[in-house]
């Protein structure tokens, strides 16, 4: 009988993404994620460079959950700003606040992933 419980393993074989895709993209020049249409304009940005602590990060979160977009669009946000920032690693890491970062080291952060996943930059 399926309990409906999954293990760490198993989700992470429902969800294979070797980085971000959809609808967000990185933008080096303004260190910024935009929101894309299906025309590839952008519709709203997050500015990276004020996402130098963790409670600046979930209220960008919050601005766009708050906007009347579908909930994968939120998604795919949390999801890119984890690939981008890493935010485990610099922001939020086992549950405590890592403390800010200025935008300069945001920007470095982001540049840095984004050379992991060259091509994907605007």
């Amino acid at each position: 009988m399926d309990d409906g419980i999954k293990t760490m393993a198993e989700l992470m074989q429902m969800r294979p993404r070797k980085q971000s895709s959809g609808c967000w993209a990185y933008r080096m020049a303004t260190n910024e994620l935009v929101l894309l249409d299906d025309h590839d304009r952008g519709i709203y940005w997050v500015d990276l460079d004020r996402c130098c602590t963790s409670a600046q990060i979930l209220d960008w979160i919050a601005q766009v959950a708050g906007k009347n977009l579908p909930a994968a669009v939120v998604g795919e946000l949390v999801f890119t700003l984890n690939d981008y920032l890493r935010l485990q690693k610099n922001f939020c890491s086992w549950g405590m606040d890592q403390g800010a970062k200025t935008a300069d080291e945001v920007a470095a952060i982001a540049q840095e992933s984004a050379a992991r996943f060259a091509g994907e930059a605007l």
